[in-house]
C-alpha cells in the first residue's frame, strides 16, 4: 500500500466508514480483514463483552440453519406420509376381515 496511494486513500476510507458505522465504546476493538481491492472481506468488533460477526458469518450460519430445518421439514414429512400409509394399511386389513368374517357368517346362514 506504500507504493499505490490510490489503494490506501481507499482502504482508509472503507475503515473510517466502518468505524463510522459502528462507533467506538470504551474497550472496543476491531478486527478487519480486507480482500485484495480493498474491501472489506470479514470483520470483528468486540466490546465489554459483546461480540458483533460480519455479515458474511451470519449470512453462513443462517443457510445452514435454514437447510438444517429444510432438513427436518423433510424427515417430517416422510414420518407423516409412513404414518398415513400405516394406517391406510391397517384400516385396509381390518375392513377385508371384517368382509370374510361376514361372507362366512352368510354362507354358514348366520346372517340374512
Amino acid at each position: 500500500m506504500q507504493k499505490d496511494l490510490e489503494l490506501a486513500e481507499k482502504v482508509m476510507a472503507n475503515v473510517e466508514n466502518f468505524i463510522a458505522t459502528y462507533p467506538a465504546t470504551p474497550g472496543c476493538s476491531y478486527l478487519i480483514e480486507l480482500d485484495e481491492n480493498g474491501e472489506i472481506s470479514k470483520y470483528r468488533v468486540t466490546s465489554l463483552g459483546t461480540i458483533t460477526v460480519s455479515s458474511s458469518e451470519f449470512v453462513e450460519a443462517r443457510r445452514a440453519r435454514e437447510a438444517k430445518h429444510a432438513e427436518y421439514e423433510r424427515l417430517a414429512e416422510e414420518a407423516a406420509l409412513k404414518h398415513k400409509m400405516l394406517a391406510q394399511e391397517t384400516d385396509r386389513r381390518y375392513y377385508q376381515s371384517k368382509a370374510v368374517s361376514i361372507a362366512a357368517y352368510e354362507a354358514a346362514g348366520i346372517l340374512k
